[in-house]
């Protein structure tokens, strides 16, 4: 087998232990010492632990994984494997990106979206939402895709789905992130090849939906973006799960001001530090300043 840097990454990805906190850390090593991924695979584990700055456990690790190199799957009509350092990863974002990000993404649809360096907005929101709430969503998703901002949801019914469709309207495009393998992306696949919509999972095509992945696909939602807006939430589910990520990892977090007795968990949130975006006023979350960085509402 041809070892190269698409190998040894992927490698580095599926070892034992190696989750994408771990692989971020590779990441930021490899480029503080300007070398490629492919030079790890042959050294032992003294070398690997020194070089990588890894425990020895690790290195022992990542050394018997590359003693038995895994191919990185190969691509076909339903998706495409991508890795760091590949054309259509988020490389501009994966030595950053908080939560970390996985460093194998299973994609399919406009897989170039995933790697632009534009701004994005993560939406979130309950599957169980009015239609008052879902007209929020799809204005925030049309008014983020008109400025030029990407949108990146989950793909599930009520909320996910309004800002989806809310960003499809424009030219921006849209990612949507499975908490599934890419081969249970269901109907989502039948949108107009044209479509500018970029399907994203983390996970093996065949893995089923589950709770925990649900979970996980928060992380990556979040991952992507620059800020999550929360467009309803409970008190708790995946929706809440998503606001507690985003304030333990500091991440910019706008959450709607919406009343308890529509969305009980939003005034929660917002009294718990998240940044409160009035309905009148809902393009002040796509406010940026010159270096990218939150502009703060005056509104509030």
């Amino acid at each position: 087998m041809r070892i190269d840097e698409r190998t040894a990454w992927y490698n580095i990805a599926i070892t034992s232990g190696f989750g994408p906190a771990k692989c971020q850390h590779v990441w930021r090593r490899l480029e503080d010492l300007g070398h490629t991924a492919d030079v790890l695979v042959g050294m032992d584990e003294t070398s690997l632990a020194e070089t990588l700055s890894l425990s020895v456990g690790d290195a022992m690790s990542l050394e018997e994984q590359f003693r038995s190199l895994i191919p990185v799957p190969s691509d076909n009509d339903r998706w495409r494997v991508r890795v760091p350092g590949d054309e259509g990863f988020p490389n501009t974002r994966f030595g950053s990106a908080s939560p970390p990000l996985s460093a194998v993404l299973w994609m399919s649809g406009a897989v170039e979206l995933a790697a632009v360096s534009t701004k994005a907005l993560g939406i979130s929101g309950s599957r169980d939402a009015s239609e008052e709430v879902l007209e929020i969503a799809e204005d925030i998703g049309r008014m983020a895709g008109r400025d030029g901002i990407l949108v990146v949801s989950g793909l599930a019914a009520g909320v996910d789905s309004a800002a989806h469709r809310g960003a499809l309207r424009t030219s921006t495009g849209t990612i949507g992130v499975l908490a599934s393998g890419i081969a249970h992306a269901g109907n989502v696949t039948e949108l107009d090849e044209d479509a500018q919509l970029c399907l994203v999972s983390e996970f093996p095509p065949d893995d089923p939906w589950a709770p925990r992945r649900a979970m996980q696909r928060n992380a990556t939602i979040a991952a992507l973006s620059d800020r999550v807006v929360i467009v309803a939430a409970s008190s708790s589910g995946g929706t809440w799960e998503m606001g507690q990520l985003c304030l333990k990892r500091r991440k910019s977090l706008f959450v709607v001001d919406l009343p308890r007795e529509i969305a009980e968990g939003n005034q929660l949130l917002i009294r718990s530090g998240a940044t409160p975006l009035a309905v009148q006023e809902l393009d002040a979350c796509l406010q940026f300043d010159e270096d990218g960085e939150q502009v703060q509402p005056t509104l509030f």
